[in-house]
């Protein structure tokens, strides 16, 4: 099954689950989270226009690649919504200082922003290597001695992980 597939697929049982809460008058706290989940694929599913692709053309890595993006959108939301950045903060800043600091409060607080939006998206996107997989992959599939320093393999390293390694991590190694 496809991301694009699944991403669909989430969203009917969504629906559904909410319907039978509803009917059941169930706790309104798993309705809200039925709803949330609903609208991450909702918003997920109506992005699909910003890949400038047919619906049977998307990849797997255009979704994962759009939930990025809609992940890092709804954190910053967050962000601004909860107040851990204000007007002030923000005020005088140039575009690139003010991604450099938003990506840092990003860092700084990734526990806080969260949400069942944020954890229904998160699904989508594939968990990132650790440096002793990394290392791991590195030493059972590169051959380094081919390369006049490690920098010129890392093209490939990240070519073939595509996106599931973190590219500081994977020069660090």
């Amino acid at each position: 099954m496809t991301l694009q597939e699944e991403v669909k697929d989430t969203l009917k049982k969504a629906m559904t689950e909410e319907i039978n809460l509803l009917k059941d008058d169930k706790l309104s706290e798993k309705i809200e989270e039925a709803r949330d989940i609903k609208m991450a694929m909702r918003a997920l599913s109506s992005r699909y226009p910003e890949l400038n692709k047919k619906k049977n053309q998307i990849t797997n890595e255009d979704v994962i690649k759009l939930c990025k993006k809609i992940l890092k959108d709804e954190k910053v939301r967050l962000l601004y919504q909860n107040k851990y950045i204000g007007e002030s903060d923000v005020k005088g800043l140039s575009q690139k200082e003010l991604n450099t600091f938003v990506n840092e409060k990003m860092i700084e607080l990734d526990s806080q922003l969260s949400s069942d939006f944020i954890v229904a998206i998160n699904k989508f996107i594939p968990k990132m290597m650790t440096e002793t997989q990394i290392k791991k992959y590195i030493s059972g599939n590169i051959n380094i001695t081919m390369y006049k320093n490690k920098m010129q393999a890392m093209g490939e390293i990240m070519k073939n992980l595509k996106g599931s390694a973190d590219g500081n991590l994977v020069k660090k190694t």
